[in-house]
Formats: C-alpha cells, structure tokens, sequence
C-alpha cells in the first residue's frame, strides 16, 4: 500500500473538523494521521489547484482517500472504488479562522464506497464548500455518510445507490446548506437519518427511500425535538419510480421495466407510456411526505391494472390511480398498458362483426376511459347490395344498439318494439302478396 506524505499541511483542518464534530456532541472515529490514508491529497499554501486521479484504493490498515482544501485553493480528486478498514472518504474543505485564509473548495469523485469505520467522512468550515460524488454504493459499519458544516459552509452529496449503516445511522447531517441527492435507500442499524442537532437545515434532500431499525427510526436524532424531526421530515423530496409490467408475464407477476419518465419527456412510441402526475396533472419525479401521486398514461392507451410495490391498486370513480408518499417513500408504482384500439377491437370481433367503432382516449392527469358504439347494417346500403346481386331490393333492417334514428337516439325497448313491429308489416306483406297469387290461380 502506498501513502502520498502530507507532511502536516492538513492537521489544522482535521483539528477544525474535530472540534466542530465535538459541538454538536458527536463523537468522532479515532483521527487518522494523513498518511495513514491510501491516499492524501492537501491543496494549501502556495501550491497551485491540485487535479489527482487514481484508481482503486484499498485503505488495508487505515482509510482510503483523504483530501484537505484551504488557504483558498483547490482540490479536484478522481478515484476508483474504495475500501477500507477505518473512514472510507475523509473531505475537509476550510480550516478555523486562525490559520489563515480558511477558505478552501474540494471536489471528489469515487466509485463504490465500504468501510469499517465511516464511510464518508465531509466537513465544510466558513465559506468554503465539498462536493463529493459516490458512483455506486457506500456500506459501512459506522455511519454511512457524515456531513458537518458551519459559517456559511457548504457540502454536496450525491450517490448513484444505496447508504447502509450496519450499526449506527446511514446519514448522518449537522448544520446547514447541505444537499444530499441518493438514488436508492438510506438506511441504517440506528436511524436511517440522523439530525446532529436542532438545527439542521438542509437546503435539498432527495432520496427514494428511508429505513430504520424500525418505523420510528426513520428520521431522528438524541436531543432532537419531535418538532424538528417533523419539519425535517415533511422536507424531504421522495424520488418517484414508474415502469410497465409485461401483460404477457402479468400472472408471473414479472415485473419488466422499460424506463422511468422524466419530467420533460415527451412520451413518444420509443419512451415509457407511464409517468407520475400530481393533482394538476403536471408530471413529477419526486413528492413529499402526504402528496398523492398519480398514473398518467400516454394518449390512446388505457391501464388494465396498476400497482404500488405489487400491491394491486383500485381505480377510483373517475379512472384514476394514485397513493400518498408515505414517510421513508419507497415510491414504486408499475401498471399493464395496452392499446385502447386493441381492446376495441377484439370487442367488435367477438360480437359486433361488420360494425365500426370509435375511442374516447385517456389525458395526462392519469384518468382512463374508453368508449364504443357500434352501428348496425344501414338499410339503403343493404337494398343497393342486394340490388347488385340480382334480389328483391326490399331490405328490413333491425335496429341496434346506439342507432341513430330521425329525430333521436331509440332506447332499447323501443328499437325492439320497432323491430317486432317492421316484422309483422312484413310478414303482412308477404300474407297479401300470397293471397293475390292465388286468387290469380283460381280465375
């Protein structure tokens, strides 16, 4: 294992980040030397902004990577996966006043994150700001990801995966100006996230899901009023996950996903036919805590069935199907498209041969309806085929079901009525007809 020598730059730091941990009474891992990291990497003093790349690290008696910002310089650091056997990513942006020009800025980007201590470690000091990138998962057995900041610091977290904590929290948050963006779950052994104090105002979280070791663990915190936890709570931006279910592996209950919507697509043949609305039919990929999410389906399909993590939904009175973000989301909702013109169709052919129909479609607030009339044989069309084919051109026509007749549309009872009637004129007919011949006969 190699170790890039720091040679103290980042002490001051680290002690900063230390006692900023100490005052909101968290108790920190044992703070590693800088090189009893994989990697170090400190932009101060004089030294030019510092661009590092390297591929995986492995932390095999210490940490993976650590990078320190401050005197006004820039750190920008690019690694594979880390593991490691205490903290996985240490960022510290910013030092304490005293040293200086405190202000620093750090970039870093890693892989998969798992350690045995914290998996990462960032803390951002007066006017300075972190942004750490995590492409794939962080696992840990401390908390999965610690964020502290102060005097106006701020820090970005983004994760394309899960944060799991196997005994404390899997996020971890003290101060404010924090953004925290995570593709999958959150959880954690302790709580899934964790208010260092009364005061976290974190500017945006997004996340698909929140656990804890149990329901009342999702969000919380020792000293931590219910009052924060609620307002923090009802914060939080719950990512929304819509896809198709395959109708032929409905049964199998196969769950067969094409793609997740965004908000500006279009819905064209080639993207999803599903997207998630709110109550003004405006399309979303994220919802807070009580907002009702519903389906929305492409124009000239309709939703045969629809479900929330395959559980089946019921359509209310108008069509529509929805549910209420609940706390810790986990948002999943697929549903069974098909083509309103196929089920018309196989309608027509199974009772309503030679007719035509027509469609009623279905909007972007989710709604779905359909409707077919179908019309019976016209009765001038019938008397010219029948004229063509060399018969009596005299046609009786029994009307159908949604016919329209001179004036208005019969019920049924009448059109039967009708029918009953232009039956026995005809039957009258033929009568007389029968007995004109043969009266002839009889002369």
């Amino acid at each position: 294992m190699s170790a890039h020598k720091s040679k103290g730059f980042g002490k001051k730091a680290m002690a900063a980040c230390m006692a900023l941990a100490l005052s909101v009474m968290l108790v920190p891992s044992a703070a590693l030397a800088d090189d009893d990291y994989s990697r170090s990497v400190v932009a101060s003093g004089d030294a030019d902004a510092l661009d590092k790349s390297y591929g995986d690290l492995s932390g095999e008696t210490g940490g993976g990577l650590q990078v320190i910002a401050k005197d006004g310089q820039k750190a920008e650091v690019q690694v594979g996966n880390v593991t490691a056997r205490s903290t996985g990513v240490n960022v510290q942006a910013g030092a304490s006043p005293s040293d200086g020009d405190s202000k620093g800025t750090a970039s870093v980007a890693t892989g998969t994150v798992q350690s045995d201590g914290i998996g990462i470690d960032a803390c951002a000091l007066k006017d300075s700001s972190a942004t750490i990138t995590v492409n794939g998962d962080i696992a840990s057995d401390d908390h999965g990801a610690k964020i502290l900041t102060s005097d106006n610091g701020a820090v970005k977290l983004a994760v394309e995966g899960d944060i799991t904590s196997k005994s404390k929290s899997g996020l971890y948050l003290s101060g404010d100006n924090i953004e925290v963006s995570v593709s999958g779950t959150i959880s954690g052994g302790q709580y899934g996230i964790e208010l260092g104090n009364g005061n976290v105002v974190a500017k945006e979280v997004t996340v698909w899901r929140i656990t804890g070791k149990d329901e009342d663990s999702m969000i919380g915190g020792a000293g931590v009023s219910n009052a924060d936890v609620e307002r923090f709570a009802k914060s939080i931006n719950y990512i929304v996950k819509v896809s198709e279910k395959d109708a032929a592996a409905k049964t199998g209950e196969q769950l067969i996903v094409l793609t997740t919507a965004a908000a500006d697509d279009d819905l064209t043949a080639t993207s999803s036919r599903l997207r998630a609305t709110n109550g003004n039919g405006e399309a979303i990929t994220s919802a807070k805590e009580g907002d009702r999410v519903y389906l929305a389906v492409q124009d000239g399909y309709e939703i045969v069935e629809a479900y929330s993590s395959g559980i089946l939904l019921t359509a209310d009175a108008n069509g529509n199907y929805s549910i209420i973000v609940p706390r810790g989301g986990g948002v999943d909702l697929t549903a069974v498209v098909q083509l309103i013109d196929a089920s018309k169709k196989a309608a027509d052919d199974s009772g309503n041969k030679g007719g035509s129909s027509g469609s009623g479609g279905t909007g972007s607030s989710g709604s779905t309806s359909a409707s077919t009339s179908t019309k019976g044989t016209n009765a001038e069309k019938a008397g010219a085929d029948a004229k063509e084919a060399g018969k009596d051109t005299t046609a009786t026509t029994v009307p159908q079901t949604g016919d329209s007749l001179p004036g208005a549309t019969l019920p049924i009872a009448a059109a039967l009525l009708l029918s009953i009637i232009m039956l026995a004129i005809s039957g009258a007919k033929l009568q007389t007809a029968r007995a004109s011949r043969n009266g002839r006969h009889v002369r």
